[in-house]
């Protein structure tokens, strides 16, 4: 296996907003990777959304609540200060 870049997350949600031409495919995912669909989904991908069946049109991403801990953990090593401090300087709220 090669070695993935330290934020494999973009390659991911690209890979998803294509899987879905492909049946086949995205029964593999679902299957097999569940847990992962459900984690991109929570921190914010409309095509895991998608994939899980959620309607996307007619739930907007700011409905969907991101947990805080988990985006930290995903991105920060788990330190939430330093997700709240960069979402501030960018005008989000955690």
């Amino acid at each position: 296996m090669s070695e993935l870049p330290p934020n494999p997350f973009p390659v991911i949600i690209d890979d998803l907003c294509l899987i879905e031409k492909y049946p086949e495919w995205t029964n593999y995912v679902l299957n097999n990777h569940h847990v992962e669909v459900e984690t991109l989904a929570n921190i914010g991908s409309w095509a895991a959304r998608k994939l899980l069946g959620e309607d996307i049109k007619a739930t907007s991403q700011m409905q969907r609540k991101v947990d805080s801990q988990l985006l930290a953990e995903r991105f920060f090593f788990g330190d939430l200060n330093t997700l709240n401090v960069i979402a501030k300087a960018y005008g989000y709220e955690t």
